[in-house]
């Protein structure tokens, strides 16, 4: 999953397939002119995170900026579902995984309750409610980084590695 330049230039070179969904007609669109190029696209779908249905095992299940747009019950549902969606791992030796998958998630994060968005009704998480979600989900942290090249003026940006 992920928008079309984000498969173009990371997804595409590492993974033997890449599928796509997006509930932004758009998005898909991009996504749908991309797969033209480039055969190993081999879904790309027009769904919300509420009602995509995984059509196979992945080795990595990639969000960004998407939790805004559900309540804190479909995100833990969406969250279940993608977790049942990876591939079988193997594993973990001396730091370095072999076979493992992830869910990775980057997403805006509030320092204060959640706010808002002034524009589509988004909300915006505190790191605390996300890493609740995350455990409520059955999902452990691995790893995570915050983005500091972010404008002083928007929401910082996390990145989580799940498994």
């Amino acid at each position: 999953m992920g928008e079309a330049h984000v498969s173009r230039e990371v997804f595409l070179p590492r993974f033997e397939e890449v599928d796509m969904f997006d509930r932004d007609s758009h998005a898909v669109n991009m996504a749908l002119a991309l797969q033209k190029k480039h055969p190993r696209i081999k879904r790309v779908e027009l769904s919300t995170m509420q009602a995509y249905q995984f059509q196979t095992k992945y080795s990595l299940v990639f969000m960004r900026y998407v939790s805004g747009y559900m309540s804190d019950g479909e995100y833990k549902a969406f969250l279940r579902k993608a977790k049942v969606a990876l591939k079988a791992t193997r594993t973990e030796l001396g730091g370095k995984c072999r076979g493992c998958a992830y869910i990775i998630i980057m997403d805006n994060i509030a320092e204060a309750d959640m706010i808002p968005g002034e524009k589509d009704g988004q909300t915006v998480r505190t790191q605390p409610e996300y890493e609740r979600l995350f455990r409520q989900a059955g999902l452990k942290i691995k790893a995570q980084s915050e983005l500091i090249t972010v404008p002083k003026n928007l929401c910082d940006l996390k990145i989580w590695g799940l498994a």
